[in-house]
């Protein structure tokens, strides 16, 4: 009967732990989607031409990438 026990709570630990993942690849996914969709307001509000925007995209994928290793 404990082993019964054991055995659903590792299921419901799996679970949560595929549903965390998705949740983050998905909220990845929208924030690069943001930054695009940002695209015609940054250019109205502070006039950046491609390269600007070029430039927010690398300094965000930078941040990413310095910041991965620290909260995995």
């Amino acid at each position: 009967m404990n082993t019964n026990n054991r055995d659903s709570a590792s299921r419901r630990v799996r679970r949560l732990l595929v549903a965390l993942i998705f949740c983050a690849a998905a909220l990845n996914y929208v924030d690069r989607q943001v930054l695009a969709l940002l695209k015609p307001i940054l250019h109205g509000e502070f006039a950046w031409d491609n390269q600007d925007f070029a430039h927010l995209g690398s300094v965000f994928q930078l941040s990413a990438a310095i910041a991965l290793p620290f909260v995995g």
